[in-house]
């Protein structure tokens, strides 16, 4: 593995970190659709996957040094968010609908699976937007990962 496998796979780790302290924070301190978020490990297990994926499509956008830098995980923060939560949400649903299937109980509707991943984004963005916990948790877990980037490029980038 290539110095720029490894610091991929490090944000990958990192962003999906970061997804399952949010997913946490969500399920304890979220908005108004905390409530509706399902029980158990499983919302916490699918946040912490969405996200780890979303960080390796996006680890460019972290550590990089300086003004410009700080700017691209300003822009890569969000995004990943959004893809983590997309994401995280379609995994569980599709585990959902199986799960539902091989207990004979008939699936799920039609269009839940398709529709899951925009309710995770609006799940994501309703907890940060209304919960100062979210909010903060989600912001230090966003620069957490920029920081911890930026420490492993500055081991493997000179100057």
């Amino acid at each position: 593995m290539d110095q720029s496998d490894r610091v991929r796979m490090t944000c990958g780790a990192a962003t999906g970190l970061a997804g399952g302290v949010v997913a946490w924070a969500m399920s304890g301190s979220g908005g108004s659709l905390a409530r509706f978020l399902p029980d158990g490990p499983w919302f916490h297990i699918a946040a912490l996957l969405g996200a780890g994926v979303a960080g390796l499509a996006l680890a460019d956008g972290f550590g990089r040094k300086g003004w410009l830098g700080a700017g691209a995980a300003l822009a890569a923060a969000p995004v990943a968010t959004g893809i983590g939560a997309a994401l995280g949400a379609a995994g569980l649903m599709v585990v959902f609908a199986a799960v539902q299937f091989l207990a004979g109980a008939g699936g799920v509707a039609p269009g839940s699976v398709t529709g899951a991943p925009a309710l995770g984004v609006l799940a994501v963005v309703d907890g940060i937007g209304t919960s100062p916990v979210v909010a903060l948790t989600w912001v230090s877990a966003m620069c957490a990962v920029h920081l911890a980037m930026r420490r492993l490029r500055n081991a493997f980038e000179p100057g």
